[in-house]
Formats: structure tokens, sequence, C-alpha cells
């Protein structure tokens, strides 16, 4: 395989990458540009590349207002002019949109259907329509690895700081989900090099988690049941108010299911080493809520539980006396206001009749008059 540049070298995942590369049977050298300059200059010398375009940042030059930053979208022309003879680009799963409809588990044949409203996922589509149009063009092999969601120790991951704070605001819906270890997406990555794989491929474990099975293994944190569109317009207040960094788009990905099939990648040799389980409980760090047992959480559930009723409560009984309170000085003021009005009727009315008496009775309905008899 000789010398492979691999990009956002910058990144954990791009840092453990190019360290396992770096062992890897076949590979003399690894380059890790940081720089355009240094980008240019890797192509004229590599002849395979690893484009992890779903993780990291760009390198310098890149237009970050544009859905597909535009050093990664002229990348596989600059690469066939160097004479680069593979690429291996990592997108990820999310291109195929969460959706009420998406199949369980999905395979490399479903249409790829980006949330509109997650800008990451819509790029990403875009740069595999873009890969695939300069595939048939150049007729290069490019292998192209769609992930489940990576867990990474030490620094997280983009991706899974943004789901965390989502997910505790759980949805009416509570789909299966996928971890992948990041030893297995590098040995994706560093097997699809080595076999110098051409096409698309689902990266995952074997199987996936239910909800029930997810908040056993994170604690069975309390989380509040919000119903679709309430957790979509909270999120999008916590996002414009800049109480989150969470982008309201992912939150399909957190109500839907998503889960891929790695059968195709299976077949040409690779292997998870670790399930949906092993990777969330090898890279996951417990919060101190995790931390505690389980009479413990149970105690401070159902107190906060007690609390919340109590505060609901105040607030109801609160209420109903401010309506009370309010209506009082209403009642009285119409009662005032009508006692001027009786007296200046009775007044009214005595006169009247005062009046007739003096000018004698009236004649009845149908009786003539005096001055008619």
């Amino acid at each position: 395989m000789s010398t492979v540049l691999v990009t956002h070298a910058d990144s954990p995942l791009g840092a453990m990458l190019a360290e396992r590369l770096s062992a890897t049977e076949g590979v003399d050298r690894v380059l890790t540009p940081a720089d355009d300059d240094a980008l240019a200059a890797g192509l004229r010398r590599a002849e395979r590349v690893v484009l992890l375009a779903s993780t990291g940042t760009p390198v310098a030059g890149a237009d970050r207002n544009s859905t597909v930053p535009l050093w990664i979208a002229g990348l596989f022309e600059r690469a066939e002019l160097a004479g680069v003879d593979h690429i291996v680009a990592v997108s990820s799963a999310m291109v195929y949109g969460a959706w009420p409809n998406n199949a369980v588990p999905l395979t490399e044949a479903a249409p790829l259907r980006p949330n509109p409203g997650l800008g990451f996922a819509v790029g990403l589509a875009e740069l595999e329509r873009r890969a695939g149009e300069w595939k048939r063009r150049s007729g290069v092999p490019l292998a192209v690895l769609r992930p489940a969601a990576t867990l990474l120790e030490g620094e997280t991951h983009w991706l899974q700081r943004a789901v965390s704070p989502i997910a505790d605001l759980r949805a009416d819906d509570q789909p299966p989900v996928q971890f992948l270890h990041p030893d297995d997406l590098a040995d994706a990555v560093a097997h699809a090099l080595r076999c110098r794989l051409d096409g698309t491929f689902n990266v995952s474990p074997d199987g996936w988690l239910s909800g029930e099975e997810l908040r056993a293994l994170a604690g069975a944190r309390p989380r509040v049941r919000l119903p679709g569109r309430i957790a979509a317009g909270l999120a999008e207040v916590r996002f414009r108010a800049g109480l989150s960094r969470t982008s309201p788009g992912i939150l399909p990905y957190v109500r839907y299911p998503w889960v891929v099939a790695n059968d195709r990648l299976r077949s040409t040799g690779w292997s998870p080493s670790c399930s949906s389980e092993e990777a969330y409980v090898l890279v996951h760090r417990p919060t101190r809520w995790e931390s505690m047992s389980v009479q413990r959480r149970q105690d401070l559930a159902l107190a906060a539980a007690a609390a919340f009723a109590a505060a609901v409560t105040a607030g109801i009984v609160w209420l109903v006396r401010r309506i009370a309170t309010d209506a009082r000085p209403r009642r009285r003021a119409r009662h005032l206001s009508w006692r001027p009005r009786g007296i200046a009727w009775a007044r009214s009315r005595s006169r009247r009749s005062l009046g007739s008496l003096r000018r004698g009775s009236r004649p009845r309905r149908g009786e003539p008059s005096r001055a008619r008899r």
C-alpha cells in the first residue's frame, strides 16, 4: 500500500486511525496534512487517500458556509491529477435519514434521505453524490464507508455530544440504537485499504440496542416524556437561546430508527470486535448519577417527583386564590354602580306617577276620552 494520506488527522478519530495505519502491514508512511499546502504536497506523494468527511473540522481554506466544504469537493479531482489509485471516504449512516418508515436494519440499497434540518447529513449525502460522479468519470476505485454512531474515548465525538442533551428529553418514540467502537471503525478503514474495496459499505456492530436496554446501561436516569412537537420546540428554543450547542435538526435521529446492517462488509472478511453494548460500556464515562446505587437513585427520583407534585399543587392553589381575589372588587363595583341607577329610576317613576294623578287618569285602551264623550 506504500504511502497513505489521512485527512482530519487533528481529530481524535483521525489521530487514532493514523496511528493504527502506521502499524499496518504494507503501509510505509502515513501523511497527516495540517493545511492546504501540506495537503497538496501530500497528494503528490501518496498512493492511497483516507477522507474522514464525518469527523473533525476542515483544514484551512474551507468554506464553512457551504453544505460541502470546497476543499473536500475538489479533493477527488486533485487526487486524480496527483495519480492516487484508491480512495476510502468515511461518511456516516446518517445519510439514510431517520424516518418513521425506515427499515430495521437499513442496507446499502436503501435510498439516501437525510433529514433536511441537519446540514451535516445533507452535506455528506451531497459529498457521496459528487464522489459517485467522479468515480464513474475517472474509474478510480472508491470505497465509501457509512459507520454507525461512533463512541470515542477521551474527547467526545461531536455527534455524541449533540445527542446527549436531547436524549434526556425522550419523545414518544424510543427507537433502537447502534454504537460502533472506534477500533472497529479503524479496522474497517484498514481493511478497505488492504483489500482495495470498491463500493459502499455500512460499518456497524452486530445487532442493536433497544430503548429499554440503553436506559438500563445509562443508569435509568429520570427522563421527561414529551410529545414530538413539544420536544422539537424545546430543542429549537434551547438552541436559539444559546443554552445548547445541539442543532434541533438532530432530534429525528433520536426519535426514529436509522440502524444499519453490516452483511456486505462482513462478506469481504471484516467483522466487528464489539457489540453496541460492549462499545457503550468500554467507552462511556459514567456520570455521578450512574455511579449511584439503584436504591439511592430510586430515593432521589421519588424525592424529585414529590417536590414536583408539591410545586404543581402550590401553583394551582396560588392561581385559584389570585383569581378569587381579582373577582371580588369587580362584583362590588357592579353592586355600587347599580344603586345610583336604581334610585334615579325610582325618582323618575314617582314623578311620572304624580304627574298623571294631577292630570287625571288616562283612559284605558279601547275607551273613548272625556273630550270625545
